[in-house]
């Protein structure tokens, strides 16, 4: 199995290197520490399986990319912890699995083993949670009003930035409330603010990466997201 793993701590770097170097069926083709260099690196290199941890540096556009140009990679994302929302639009672009920094080196491994293989490496109540939420597609307006309310944005700067009328913004907010299930300003901020934390460096901000939130995930009424 050829291994590009992508971890921005170098002391990290240099013991997964050291794990995988134990190993008879693991060869790790390139290590890197920037975001920016991960797509170059397997396209370069076009491992079987790409390890990536999940910092705010990887955004969505990033896996994106890796799915579009180099689709015979499969992509594992390893974290300290991943909103559902997040994991949701992972596995929509293709990761095959999400593994937590705390687990055993022996799992990390089978999971490695697994994905290489074409298999899923998600636990059960995640798969569980894709299955039953929502998802919910939005048109490019919509799209722009969940970002300018997670960002905070009043109804007078919602109107101007989109050349609108403030009475259109509150004809807007209002069907994508009653679209979204949502029975507030606050609420439609909070679900914005979790979908577009995988967008870019800023955390909100979708401009960078050119990349528009195309849809949102909410769980069926009476359930419970665990976060």
């Amino acid at each position: 199995m050829r291994l590009v793993t992508y971890f921005d701590e170098p002391a990290m770097s240099e013991a997964m290197n050291f794990l995988f170097a134990q190993t008879q069926d693991i060869t790790v083709a390139r290590t890197v520490n920037n975001a920016s260099e991960i797509l170059p690196a397997v396209q370069k290199h076009l491992p079987d399986v790409a390890l990536l941890s999940l910092t705010p540096a990887l955004h969505l556009g990033i896996l994106r990319q890796l799915r579009e140009r180099v689709p015979g990679c499969h992509l594992v994302l390893w974290a300290h912890s991943i909103p559902r929302e997040v994991a949701h639009q992972a596995m929509e672009l293709g990761v095959r699995g999400i593994l937590p920094r705390t687990c055993a080196t022996e799992l990390l491994l089978k999971c490695l083993q697994k994905v290489h293989q074409g298999e899923l490496w998600f636990d059960k109540e995640l798969t569980a949670s894709h299955l039953t939420c929502n998802r919910i597609p939005l048109t490019p307006r919509q799209s722009q009003l969940v970002r300018l309310v997670a960002e905070g944005r009043k109804n007078k700067e919602i109107a101007s930035e989109l050349s609108i009328t403030e009475g259109t913004v509150k004809v807007y907010l209002s069907r994508l409330y009653e679209k979204l299930g949502t029975k507030s300003r606050f609420e439609l901020a909070q679900l914005g603010i979790r979908h577009l934390q995988f967008a870019g460096n800023d955390g909100l901000s979708r401009e960078e990466t050119g990349i528009p939130l195309r849809a949102v995930y909410v769980e069926p009424q009476g359930s419970s997201n665990g976060n």
